[in-house]
């Protein structure tokens, strides 16, 4: 639509209404109200009330085209230029408001004007009762004629809106001055109920007060009547045409969106609720619009998409079994490279040793069928001072599946290095079980250290004495080894144990644990994966053991066999980790009982030396051992014998025999130790003393014996070391502090 023809269409509507309902009104009121006595006057006024009318008519135009103009040429067209569509709308929707004042200066200027004319006319002469009805006239007049032309305006604004120049620029909702309906209903009844108000009550007052006279009262109320009917008929029918021009754009975007056509555009078309109902139904037509257009889309290339999808899907999978294949190929060579490191390469007799091992991770890679994990078990048989030993481990490196067999491969190549320099180096075979025990644990630990913390394994390190059944062992926080003995499994040295291989800080502190089996024992060491069972029978939450007791039962259950124990396990509950289990029997099939021999020979050199025949008791005693080497209580009298008289010679001699016969036997290591100080045979004396060391770091007077043989051989540091530990547990001991004053500062 072009401007001219919307402004001239818009100004007949609006003048049409003026002339019709709110002007014959006000030329009522001023004709009755205005207290005239002739007809000069009156037609005086008619006439300055036309002028008037006519300029404020004419000035109206004007801005009426001014405005319009500016509008039009924001709406695209031919010609236009820098069109601005969002801009137009925004004015076209307040430009009814425009209207509305400008009927509102309208009237309150030529009213005013007119009034002025007819007192300009009769030389200034001023009609009091005339003139104050001009607040009246105005009160009348101005709420009709404003709700009116707000309704008419937005009716002949709509179609505009609806144009396809202006169909995709609906301002937001923050931009528009909004009039709802509440405030318009409220207005338009209060705008046709002041006007008869009005009249009346004018009427009533000046006809009261003699102002004028009503000479015909009912032809007057007939013409109120009239007139109020009419105005009233006139704004319902604005009121109405505006609900409904709103509710069709609403409805007719609902119904074409309930037909299936999303291409339609619900556009704001006033500022009130239905143009705020319509700007919504435009933002929900837009995402359905999309939504319909992507499911269009989906649905036209569905079957191109899915093979799409099928092929990259199938191409991701290739990958994914291609990089599964590479990792079971990592595992596998791990697996390989694990296999000769976790090796049983023991004699078998006296002292047997078995594996059991199952890790947590299994895989299959090409025809092979695999596990993983950070379990090992380790068994070898080694000779340290010319005495067969069999050295036992069993691990658990922290992490799942590579990086805890990681772990397991570390300590494996380490302590498959420390086993094969003992079988090939006679420095390192020629010590005590004691001192290979605690230099082994010192190299796994440092090689663990240097991992800083991010590689931590628990173990269970020991050696069995093949001949006696001396169990030497060190923990290092993994749960305690059991004891079989005689169809009866308990704990050993549940309490003792160190903290795991490469934990930080990890300095001095360090001794051996030393268990005697008998004939017919067995030994159980295992992972923790042996008590981390998941208890639960029925499907859900996992119920994991925390009963330390139960392996005990365990045990009992499975008469001490690795596979039956693992049967048991099963029976109990559901593994959760990696699972390990090492046995380790002495003398099982030929069972010994121990030497006992008390002859008459012994009693009767036992009487020669309390009757003060001591060369013939000891001569005596010497031929019995030299029958019955094995004879523990021919060796300890001999020992305690040559000790009465100062012999610490043959008193050493015995007391190592001894100590090789039973290395359990603390006390009379300490005592070999002694013997062989008073000997002067200082370094044998400090091996034995060392061992005993190793065994129990407390015992004060085995510390005090080597600080004392330190001091001896000019180690000072380490002779004073051995004070300060003796310090720490009895800080009175004279014999310490005789040797530190011989120490020199």
């Amino acid at each position: 639509m072009k401007p001219n023809k919307f402004i001239l269409k818009l100004t007949l509507k609006l003048e049409l209404f003026t002339h019709l309902i709110p002007v014959p009104i006000g030329i009522y009121f001023s004709a009755v109200a205005s207290g005239f006595k002739n007809i000069d006057d009156t037609l005086l006024a008619l006439g300055m009330g036309t002028v008037a009318a006519v300029v404020v008519i004419g000035v109206a135009l004007v801005f009426r085209i001014i405005k319009v103009k500016s509008i039009f040429k924001n709406i695209p067209g031919p010609g236009c230029q820098l069109p601005n569509p969002a801009r137009a709308s925004l004015l076209l929707l307040h430009y009814p408001y425009f209207e509305v004042k400008l009927i509102i200066l309208r009237w309150a200027l030529g009213v005013p004007l007119a009034h002025l004319g007819f007192v300009m006319a009769k030389n200034f002469q001023l009609q009091p009762q005339a003139h104050m009805t001009i607040p009246y006239l105005l009160f009348i007049t101005i709420p009709i004629s404003a709700i009116v032309y707000l309704f008419i305006t937005e009716d002949n604004v709509r179609p505009l809106l609806q144009s396809e120049a202006l169909r995709n620029s609906s301002p937001p909702a923050h931009m528009v001055r909004r009039f709802g309906y509440f405030r318009r209903l409220l207005a338009t009844i209060l705008a046709v109920t002041v006007m008869p108000f009005t009249l009346m009550g004018y009427f009533l007052y000046a006809t009261n007060n003699g102002i004028i006279t009503l000479s015909h009262p009912l032809v007057h109320i007939g013409i109120m009547v009239f007139l109020v009917f009419a105005a009233l008929v006139v704004a319902s029918f604005v009121v109405a045409r505006a609900v409904k021009g709103g509710l069709s754009v609403s409805n007719n975007a609902l119904t074409n969106l309930g037909n299936g056509l999303f291409d339609v555009t619900s556009l704001r078309t006033s500022a009130d609720d239905f143009g705020d109902q319509s700007y919504l139904l435009s933002i929900i037509t837009e995402k359905l619009r999309a939504m319909y257009e992507q499911i269009t889309s989906l649905n036209e290339n569905l079957e191109h998409k899915v093979q799409v999808r099928t092929e990259e899907l199938a191409q991701t999978l290739g990958k994914v079994q291609e990089l599964k294949t590479q990792q079971d190929g990592d595992y596998f060579l791990t697996s390989l490279l694990l296999k000769p490191l976790a090796a049983n390469t023991t004699r078998g007799n006296p002292v047997t040793v078995d594996f059991l091992i199952r890790q947590k991770k299994r895989f299959e890679f090409r025809v092979w069928k695999e596990e993983i994990g950070g379990d090992i078990c380790i068994a070898h048989s080694i000779s340290l001072k010319k005495r067969p030993y069999t050295v036992f481990l069993n691990a658990d490196a922290m992490g799942k599946s590579i990086q805890g067999a990681g772990g397991a491969l570390v300590l494996g190549a380490v302590f498959q290095s420390i086993i094969e320099r003992t079988r090939l180096t006679a420095q390192t075979a020629d010590q005590y079980p004691e001192r290979w025990m605690k230099n082994s644990f010192v190299e796994l630990q440092k090689v663990f250290e240097s991992f800083d913390g991010t590689m931590l394994v628990s173990m269970v390190l020991g050696m069995v004495e093949d001949e006696t059944g001396l169990v030497y062992f060190m923990n290092a926080e993994h749960p305690p080894m059991v004891l079989f003995r005689q169809n009866q499994a308990s704990f050993i040295d549940a309490e003792y144990m160190f903290h795991k291989l490469g934990t930080q800080g990890l300095d001095g502190g360090i001794y051996v644990r030393t268990f005697q089996m008998k004939p017919g024992d067995v030994i159980i060491a295992g992972s923790d994966g042996r008590d981390d069972l998941n208890m639960a029978r029925k499907d859900g939450e996992r119920e994991i053991n925390e009963n330390e007791q139960l392996f005990l039962s365990v045990v009992n259950d499975g008469a001490g066999q690795l596979t039956r124990i693992e049967e048991v396990i099963h029976e109990k509950g559901e593994l959760t980790d990696d699972f390990s289990l090492l046995r380790i029997g002495f003398h099982e099939n030929e069972p010994q009982s121990e030497f006992i021999n008390e002859t008459q020979d012994i009693n009767e050199a036992r009487q020669d030396w309390h009757r003060g025949r001591r060369e013939e008791a000891l001569r005596k005693l010497e031929e019995i051992h030299g029958y019955h080497p094995e004879d523990t209580a021919v060796l300890r009298l001999l020992v305690k014998l040559y000790i009465n008289i100062d012999n610490y010679e043959k008193a050493a001699e015995f007391a190592e025999k001894f100590s090789e016969l039973h290395p359990a036997d603390t006390e009379m290591m300490f005592v070999a130790s002694h013997c062989l100080k008073k000997a002067r045979r200082y370094d044998r004396a400090i091996d034995s003393a060392e061992r005993v060391r190793l065994r129990e770091p407390s015992l004060v007077k085995n510390l005090v014996n080597l600080a004392e043989m330190y001091l001896v051989k000019g180690n000072q540091n380490r002779s004073r070391s051995m004070i300060a530990e003796v310090q720490t547990i009895e800080p009175e001991n004279s014999r310490a502090k005789k040797i530190l004053e011989k120490l020199p500062l």
